[in-house]
C-alpha cells in the first residue's frame, strides 16, 4: 500500500464530488447519517480556520487499451465531504452561537467572539467568506493498492480507533 498526503481546498473536494470522480463504496461505507448539528458545527470549524481531521482516498486508476479512467473511493471522511456539500448548495443555514445556545451548546469564548456567518447559509455569505470557505485546506491522504481488501482493512482500522 502506498499512502500520499496531499493537501487540497474545499473547492478542490466540491469539484472531485461534482465530477462524480469521488465514489462511496457501499460494501463498508454508511449512507448520510450526520445530524444537522453535526454538519452545521463541521462548517463553523472550517470557516473558524481550525483543522479537520484527515479524509483518507482511495484512488482507483483503470486502463483499457490506451484509455485511462480514475476515481477516488473514501475511505474515511464521507460524512465530512457530504456536510461540506450540503452547505455548498445551500441545504442548510449554519448557527447563531447565541440565538442558537440550546441546540448548538458552543463555549462561552465562542458565544463571545464575531460570528458573521450566524444563521446564513451558503449564498448568504460575503464573496470574502464564500472565498474563505472555498480555500480552506482539507488534509487528503490518498491510498494506492491493487488489492481492494487493503482499503478496506484501512477503513475497519479507522472506524474501530485501532492504531495504524
Amino acid at each position: 500500500m502506498k499512502a500520499d498526503p496531499d493537501d487540497l481546498t474545499v473547492r478542490d473536494v466540491l469539484a472531485l464530488k461534482s465530477q462524480q470522480m469521488l465514489v462511496v463504496n457501499p460494501e463498508y461505507q454508511r449512507g448520510n447519517i450526520w445530524t444537522s448539528s453535526l454538519k452545521k458545527k463541521l462548517v463553523d470549524s472550517v470557516l473558524r480556520g481550525y483543522p479537520i481531521p484527515l479524509i483518507y482516498l482511495h484512488r482507483i486508476r483503470q486502463t483499457a487499451g490506451k484509455l485511462v479512467s480514475e476515481r477516488y473511493e473514501v475511505i474515511d471522511g464521507q460524512q465530512r465531504i457530504n456536510a461540506l456539500s450540503e452547505f455548498h448548495e445551500g441545504a442548510f443555514k449554519l448557527f447563531d452561537p447565541v440565538k442558537d445556545e440550546a441546540e448548538a451548546r458552543f463555549p462561552d469564548f465562542i458565544k463571545r467572539q464575531p460570528c458573521p456567518w450566524a444563521k446564513s447559509a451558503f449564498h448568504d455569505l460575503s464573496e470574502t467568506i464564500k472565498a474563505s470557505f472555498l480555500d480552506a485546506p482539507l488534509r487528503i491522504v490518498q491510498i494506492e493498492t491493487h488489492d481492494p481488501n487493503e482499503a478496506r482493512d484501512l477503513f475497519v482500522r479507522l472506524q474501530s480507533g485501532m492504531p495504524l
